[in-house]
């Protein structure tokens, strides 16, 4: 072989060498992943996951696909119930890239140990789960959190909409108008919630808090999981300043009722109530002038003590 053919080999071998770049996929580290919250309800919360993804090879690697997963145990795979799942478009060798998820938190469907519910368990993922990318490794494209997150067995109230609650009037006088309102509560726990208070309250602004204007309450009974209730208050309405006011009001208020989620108790109506000072109310008699009224009573005060010192 002539030592050109020969130098002509080595070359296409050189080309061949760096036409196959080397990928590799792992999770970057427990400083870079996380979740929220850490106590859920399956179908009933809203969960958020985030992670760190690295190439450690120094070619991009295309789009690919993780796979979170809730798991009773740090074995992650696919028999693991799957919360959500993340399109990566590629990541270039030497980068990094950020997946987040944030979706309702499913029925875990996979238990290997004791029951879901009032439980413990870990969140990891799966790198690459469709295995779209070829890898120089296969084996390490696990990740999970240390901490686990907890399945709650609890109730969860919460206002049903604004299509299930209003007020009778948009307008009152303060110490004067009849005024009511009316609301829905539902459980969307997985357990009946305990009695509890609905309070109602004005309030200038749409956070609602016990330092409104208060103006009643509504006693609740036990709730059962997957029902619900009307809540109302009706009375005469309360002094308070003038001005536009948000009618809203706060379930489970003295926290009677141990909850998944304490942080959806309050809801108000998007109209606002206008209250205005109670009209003057006159003192006289219709028709007659008071001026007038107290001279026709000065005189005849005069004449009757006239009368009845010329019968002495």
């Amino acid at each position: 072989m002539s030592s050109s053919s020969k130098k002509h080999i080595e070359n296409k071998e050189f080309e061949i060498q760096i036409s196959i770049p080397a990928v590799d996929l792992l999770d970057r580290g427990s400083a870079f992943h996380g979740f929220s919250p850490t106590e859920i309800i399956p179908t009933v919360s809203e969960f958020t996951v985030w992670a760190d993804i690295y190439n450690s090879g120094f070619g991009p690697s295309g789009p690919f696909n993780v796979s979170i997963r809730a798991s009773d145990d740090s074995i992650i795979n696919k028999s693991d119930t799957e919360i959500g799942k993340v399109t990566v478009p590629s990541i270039n060798g030497g980068n990094n890239a950020t997946i987040s998820y944030t979706g309702i938190f499913p029925e875990i469907t996979n238990v290997t140990v004791n029951n879901y519910i009032d439980d413990w368990f870990y969140v990891g993922w799966m790198i690459d789960v469709d295995i779209d990318v070829g890898e120089t490794n296969e084996v390490n494209n696990i990740g999970y959190l240390s901490y686990q997150i907890y399945v709650a067995n609890k109730s969860d109230l919460r206002d049903r909409g604004p299509a299930y609650s209003d007020m009778n009037e948009t307008t009152v006088e303060s110490g004067v108008t009849a005024f009511s309102v009316f609301c829905d509560i539902e459980n969307r726990g997985l357990k009946e919630a305990e009695s509890s208070n609905v309070s109602f309250y004005a309030s200038l602004d749409t956070n609602i808090t016990t330092s409104d204007y208060y103006l009643g309450y509504d006693a609740l009974l036990p709730l059962i999981n997957g029902t619900y209730i009307d809540a109302s208050w009706a009375g005469i309405f309360p002094n308070m300043p003038n001005g536009s006011y948000y009618i809203g009001w706060i379930i489970d208020v003295n926290d009677d009722v141990d909850e998944g989620h304490e942080d959806n108790n309050k809801a108000y109506i998007l109209t606002q109530l206008i209250v205005e000072t109670p009209a003057a109310v006159s003192s006289g008699i219709p028709g007659y002038n008071v001026v007038l009224l107290i001279g026709v009573g000065s005189v005849i005060s005069v004449l009757i003590v006239i009368r009845r010192k010329k019968r002495r």
